[in-house]
């Protein structure tokens, strides 16, 4: 193909296979579980334009490092500044200070084409959900501009070599940053997922096309056969991978090879598979696939907050597709075209332009952190309805200084320190437990002790979550924990076991929670062998833990699940102080038991093995009604936390009678514990 017609059209309908599926997965579309692949396909395609542009320009001799950052500017900037300053519009409208605080902190780093080490570095358990945060999508723009940052240097330094060594450098940047990617994928999968040197492989194989497809003679029977292999590789990824898939790492060679093919198979003539991609229709949706990829994500995230839907219903996620095409129609019909048009804004008109706007969100975004969210726009009593209190924020920071703590480095305590203490342990859930536990200490005057380890249950041999080191951080936490007790270094009362049995129980998320489909990876290694079966994993795990407890004489409660809410409770106390919209009507008591029961069965089961008490909360939280507010206060921080106030509500009475009874038992230690002692109940019944 000639270096100066090498338009493609079936590649703006290749960009239409790549944004259809990213849109569709994050409207809803269960069918397609591997829709976020389009990212990956947009990495090629880039790479392999990109790269096209700067050697046709380094071989005529008219490449200039300036213009390519300008061309890259005119591209990206003005739809990209539209869209932060629209999103931050109405992240003044929806969200609260904190919230404005961390969108206007990613809108910042989205500016600076960092968002995705932002992303990364902000990961965290308690953080908002990944569908509550607007400008997540920006992360895959971020990894592209750093691409980019360092490529066209790295053109013109290797126009000192021979063609066949620069093809060996741009290979060896494929196998070194896909072996990169495979490693970091299983050893630390958010790093993997969001920064450039483990995606650089997928940008390098559209770099490698661009520069050594030439060298390539095919046969058009070869070129059909291939351009086809490559369509049915990228919609076997979009169908066959998940949430559950460790990505990107091998999973990602489908979508990333399947581009590849279809690219180099259209290289030198076109194909039957290449004439449908550049149907008219399919290439309009590749010439808006940029808008349309920017766009459409805080449509989303902002049709769910208004709605209160964690997974809008297909009906509104229809709605929200046609909105996400029709802005995308205009933006790149007013926006993009427009300032890519040197005839119509020159290199001084355009900078000013942009410069200006670029200096107007950034004076936005200052003010807003300045302001500590603007948080004069909301009364005492508003902030109090969303349950945003000064008591509620240091009871937060409190539980987060006492998160993941050693025994060796001191465990959170309260109370008088000349008792003997009752130890509260488990996983986040118990940190949310933490305020009620204080308020219990209080009423009763016995001291109480922390251990919380984020997502994971108290179990021995058990190791939770997605790379090695946080596997390896559940199983020697708990390990910590149990040497502290059986030092007797501090004599206890008793101990609580607290956690979030279902998630354990299954592997799985609550329905209608924005986390659904994502599973915790969860294993359990003891003298019997391995098994990653989450309920045989939280079974094992439990027995092992409660056989050393046993041992030691001191009483164990096992404290049932909190429900969960499945939906994000400030969020729609925000909306229900906005326009007077209820709270969802679910969860009701039977999804409650329906999920909490099968894992309270287990674990109290297992409890009763042992003549431990189990107490379930079902009937606390769920009377009247699963509700989460009570008495004009909210009962959750997020979709499965409780509050201080929730905290204090729902456990401080369940907690008060088991410290009333471990003071017992201290003093009567002939007495058992028995598994009916009281204040046990079967999993559907009501705290007594």
């Amino acid at each position: 193909m000639s270096s100066q017609n090498w338009y493609r059209p079936d590649i703006d309908g290749l960009r239409a296979v790549a944004i259809v599926p990213v849109v569709l997965y994050h409207a809803g579309a269960s069918w397609l579980s591997g829709g976020f692949i389009g990212v990956d396909v947009f990495f090629v395609i880039s790479g392999y334009l990109i790269a096209r542009l700067v050697d046709r320009d380094i071989t005529a001799g008219t490449f200039s490092i300036a213009r390519f950052y300008e061309r890259r500017a005119r591209r990206i900037l003005p739809a990209l500044l539209t869209v932060l300053a629209v999103t931050l519009a109405l992240g003044w409208i929806w969200s609260f200070p904190r919230d404005l605080v961390s969108l206007s902190r990613s809108a910042f780093a989205t500016l600076l084409f960092v968002s995705n080490v932002h992303f990364w570095a902000a990961t965290d358990y308690f953080a908002p959900a990944a569908e509550s945060l607007p400008l997540l999508h920006t992360w895959s723009v971020g990894v592209e501009e750093q691409f980019y940052l360092l490529f066209p240097l790295t053109m013109l330094l290797a126009t000192r070599v021979r063609r066949s060594t620069l093809l060996l450098l741009v290979g060896g940047t494929v196998v070194s940053s896909f072996l990169l990617s495979m490693w970091a994928t299983n050893n630390a999968p958010v790093a993997a997922f969001y920064l450039m040197p483990a995606r650089a492989w997928e940008l390098a194989i559209g770099v490698l096309l661009a520069l050594g497809s030439d060298r390539v003679a095919l046969r058009r029977s070869t070129r059909e056969i291939m351009a086809w292999v490559g369509l049915a590789a990228i919609a076997t990824g979009l169908v066959v991978i998940d949430r559950s898939t460790a990505f990107p790492g091998a999973a990602a060679v489908l979508p990333s090879v399947g581009t590849a093919l279809i690219i180099l198979a259209g290289e030198n003539g076109s194909t039957s598979a290449g004439r449908l991609l550049s149907a008219g229709w399919v290439r309009f949706v590749g010439l808006i696939s940029y808008s349309l990829y920017l766009w459409h994500w805080p449509i989303l995230v902002y049709m769910r907050t208004a709605t209160g839907e964690t997974q809008l219903p297909w009906q509104q996620g229809a709605v929200a597709i046609a909105i996400s095409v029709t802005v995308a129609a205009v933006s790149w019909r007013w926006i993009e075209q427009p300032f890519r048009d040197r005839t119509r804004f020159d290199h001084s008109r355009f900078f000013a332009l942009v410069g200006g706007a670029v200096a107007v969100v950034v004076v936005a975004i200052g003010s807003i952190v300045g302001s500590r969210g603007a948080s004069g726009r909301f009364t005492a009593d508003e902030y109090a309805a969303v349950g945003l209190t000064e008591e509620e924020n240091a009871a937060w920071e409190e539980q987060e200084s006492c998160r993941d703590r050693l025994a060796a480095d001191g465990l959170c305590r309260f109370g008088p320190m000349d008792r003997d203490a009752v130890l509260l342990w488990g996983d986040s859930h118990a940190l949310s437990a933490w305020a009620g536990m204080k308020a219990a200490s209080a009423a009763t005057d016995v001291p109480v002790l922390l251990a919380g380890f984020v997502a994971c249950p108290p179990a021995l041999g058990v190791e939770v979550g997605t790379s090695e080191s946080s596997r390896e951080e559940c199983r020697t936490g708990n390990d910590d924990i149990l040497r502290f007790v059986e030092s007797g270094s501090e004599k206890l009362a008793a101990i609580v076991l607290h956690a979030r049995w279902p998630l354990h129980h299954t592997g799985e998320h609550s329905p209608y929670e924005t986390r659904t489909g994502k599973r915790y990876s969860s294993a359990f290694t003891g003298p019997a062998g391995t098994t990653t079966d989450p309920a045989e994993v939280l079974a094992a795990g439990l027995d092992s833990l409660l056989t050393r407890l046993s041992s030691l004489g001191i009483p164990v409660f096992v404290v049932g699940s909190v429900p969960d809410m499945g939906y994000e409770v400030p969020a729609a106390a925000v909306r229900r102080m906005r326009s007077g919209a209820p709270f969802p009507d679910r969860p009701n008591l039977e999804d409650v038991l329906a999920r909490s029961g099968p894992a309270d069965s287990v674990v109290s089961d297992i409890a009763g093995r042992f003549g431990f008490a189990f107490l379930p909360l079902t009937g606390q939280a769920c009377s009247p009604g699963c509700k989460p507010d009570r008495d004009g206060g909210l009962l959750y921080r997020d979709d499965d936390h409780l509050s201080a106030f929730g905290s204090r509500t729902l456990l401080a009475p369940v907690f008060e009678r088991i410290l009333a009874k471990s003071t017992a038992q201290t003093s009567s230690p002939e007495s058992p514990v028995p598994v009916n002692s009281g204040i046990v109940a079967s999993p559907s019944a009501e705290m007594p």
